[in-house]
C-alpha cells in the first residue's frame, strides 16, 4: 500500500515456539540480564589481573544469580565513566576495560546492550562531575573504537551520555558539580535542543556503526531529534529504521517525564507519527 507509513523499526524475527526456553531465550520478548561497571583505577586493574576463563566465570555467575538461573542472551550493561568526566581523552585502559567486558559476554553466548553514562549520585555528599558537551563529543571517538571493535558482541546501544543515568537531562539533580564547577543544591536546567542534538548526530554518523541498532528513550525523541537527519539526507532510511525505543522508558505513568503517559496527547504513539 503505498499510501500506508514507513516501517518505525526494520528487524528480522525468528519463528517462536510455545516453549518456554524459547521465549525466555528470545531477546525480542523483553528478558535480560542487567549489570552496572562503575570504571575506575581500582576496577580496571582488577579486571586486568584475571584470565579470560575466570573474568567469564564471574559474569555468568552474576547473570545466572540475577535471574533466577536462567540463560538469556541479551544483558544491559551499564558502564559508568565518572572517572573521566574531567578529562577530555578516554584513557587507552579504560576503552581496553570496555573491550575485554564485552569480549567476555559474548564468549558466554550473551551480546550488550550498552548504556553509558556520567553522573547517577544524587547524594549532595557526594558530588559528581557533569561533563560539558564537547567533552563528551570528544568522548565518543573512543566509543566509536568500542563499537567498531566489539561490534559482534553488541545486540544495541542506548543514546544515553547525557543526563542522570544517561537520561537526557539532568532536571531534579541535585549535589553535581556543574561544568562551571559549582555544585547544584536544586535541579539543574535542561541540555539546550542544540546541544543534545549534537551528540544525537554524532551518535548516528560517526559512533555508532551504521547497522547497530540504537535507542531512545521515548518516541518524541526520535522525531525530535532523528527525523530531521532523516528528512535532510544526513542519514539513510536504513539507519532511520535501526532506531528504537527502550522499553524501560516508554511504559507506565510512575516513570515520570521520561516515560510514556497515555493521558498526554503529546505523547501517546499511535504506531505512524514517527
Amino acid at each position: 500500500n503505498p499510501t500506508a507509513p514507513s516501517v518505525l523499526v526494520s528487524k528480522t524475527f525468528s519463528p517462536l515456539t510455545a516453549t518456554e526456553g524459547i521465549l525466555v531465550g528470545n531477546p525480542d520478548r523483553g528478558f535480560r540480564s542487567e549489570e552496572k561497571y562503575v570504571l575506575s583505577a581500582t576496577e580496571i586493574a582488577r579486571v586486568a589481573a584475571l584470565r579470560d576463563s575466570a573474568l567469564q566465570a564471574e559474569i555468568k555467575k552474576k547473570t545466572q544469580n540475577r535471574t533466577r538461573g536462567e540463560s538469556p542472551t541479551v544483558s544491559r550493561l551499564y558502564f559508568k565513566m565518572q572517572a573521566y568526566a574531567s578529562m577530555d581523552t578516554i584513557p587507552r585502559e579504560a576503552v581496553n576495560y570496555l573491550n575485554r567486558i564485552l569480549a567476555a559476554y559474548k564468549a558466554l553466548g550473551i551480546r550488550a546492550y550498552i548504556c553509558i553514562y556520567y553522573v547517577s549520585d544524587y547524594s549532595a555528599s557526594k558530588p559528581e562531575v557533569i561533563p560539558p558537551i564537547d567533552r563528551i563529543l570528544k568522548h565518543m571517538d573512543s566509543y566509536a573504537e568500542v563499537f567498531k571493535t566489539s561490534k559482534d558482541a553488541i545486540a544495541a546501544v542506548c543514546m544515553a551520555l547525557v543526563g542522570a543515568d544517561g537520561e537526557m537531562d539532568y532536571n531534579d539533580y541535585r549535589g553535581q558539580i556543574g561544568p562551571d564547577g559549582k555544585v547544584y543544591s536544586r535541579s539543574l536546567t535542561e541540555v539546550t535542543h542544540d546541544q543534545y542534538q549534537r551528540v544525537v548526530t554524532k551518535m548516528l554518523t560517526k559512533t555508532l556503526p551504521s547497522d547497530v541498532y540504537l535507542t531512545m528513550r521515548r518516541p518524541a525523541l526520535k522525531a525530535e531529534y532523528v527525523k530531521p537527519l532523516l528528512e535532510n539526507g544526513t542519514i539513510s532510511e536504513e539507519r532511520y529504521k535501526r532506531i528504537g525505543f527502550d522499553q524501560a522508558g516508554m511504559f507506565g505513568l510512575e516513570h515520570g517525564s521520561h516515560g510514556w503517559d497515555p493521558t498526554k496527547s503529546d505523547l501517546v504513539w499511535d504506531g505512524t507519527e514517527y
